[in-house]
């Protein structure tokens, strides 16, 4: 499936460069074709990259995850926040 949707994607790039294109903007029913064409695939093409975007943003967002979770587990990271457990009567104390 996403192999047609970037089969698409490229003929949607062409089509940009082909309508920027003297020639074709010269003749007019070739421009006005591929400008419909162009048009009727917007829709498909943006929907299509924020989904790319979208799914690159998962990735990091689950890396991000398993790194927190490796964090969590680990002894050194669990001393450390063991460390800053101080009793309530110390903590009036200092901010005194």
């Amino acid at each position: 499936m996403f192999q047609r949707i970037k089969d698409i994607e490229k003929r949607y790039e062409e089509l940009e460069r082909l309508l920027s294109d003297p020639a074709v903007i010269a003749n007019r029913a070739e421009y006005q074709k591929l400008a419909k064409e162009h048009a009727d695939l917007t829709a498909l093409i943006e929907t299509f990259r924020e989904y790319e975007k979208t799914g690159g943003q998962l990735d990091e967002a689950q890396q991000m995850l398993r790194l927190m979770e490796s964090l969590e587990d680990s002894d050194d990271v669990q001393h450390v926040y063991a460390n800053f457990d101080i009793p309530d009567s110390e903590m009036e104390q200092l901010s005194a």
